[in-house]
């Protein structure tokens, strides 16, 4: 005669539970997991990006020989500080646009642009550039659905510098 407990259920039929349990759970489990993980590594890169984009603008205010030396000394700052990244991710020289603008006419960039001390000859150095992270991302996303749901297809970077008194 089988024994019966006070709930009337009879031992060993709840085997295996657990294990179903958790082939269900397990999934949501990971997928949170994995997407907090890449979701970091997208941002590390992002903020890595932000502030090697903000040295690169205060390296063109420093001291040099001629305008565009500062530009170039730009460019070299910001590819040396993402020299981290992968080569499939690191940007070039080439692709980092560095320009000087008059303040609030992002449109008037010439190459031989005077800056003044007053407030219609104020000007600014204007960093920016972009990396296609989806293509090779630190961490691969989660395809779902045909979709790639965790990673953004660019990353961009800008900063802006006022020069003053006459600087450039």
């Amino acid at each position: 005669m089988q024994q019966t407990y006070a709930t009337g259920r009879r031992p060993g039929r709840e085997r295996g539970v657990y294990a179903l349990e958790w082939a269900i759970i397990f999934p949501v489990f990971f997928m949170l997991l994995y997407s907090i993980v890449s979701y970091g590594l997208a941002f590390l890169v992002r903020e890595s990006m932000q502030f090697a984009a903000e040295d690169g603008a205060r390296a063109a205010l420093r001291y040099q020989p001629s305008p565009n030396t500062r530009l170039v000394t730009a460019q070299k700052v910001v590819v040396q500080r993402l020299g981290w990244l992968p080569a499939a991710l690191a940007p070039t020289e080439s692709s980092v646009n560095v320009r000087v603008c008059r303040v609030g006419n992002l449109d008037y960039c010439p190459a031989d642009l005077t800056c003044g001390v007053a407030v219609n000859e104020r000007c600014m150095v204007r960093l920016d550039f972009s990396i296609p992270y989806g293509t090779s991302p630190l961490a691969p996303g989660l395809r779902m659905f045909g979709m790639d749901l965790l990673n953004p297809a660019t990353l961009s970077a800008s900063a802006s510098i006022l020069v003053d008194q006459g600087g450039m």
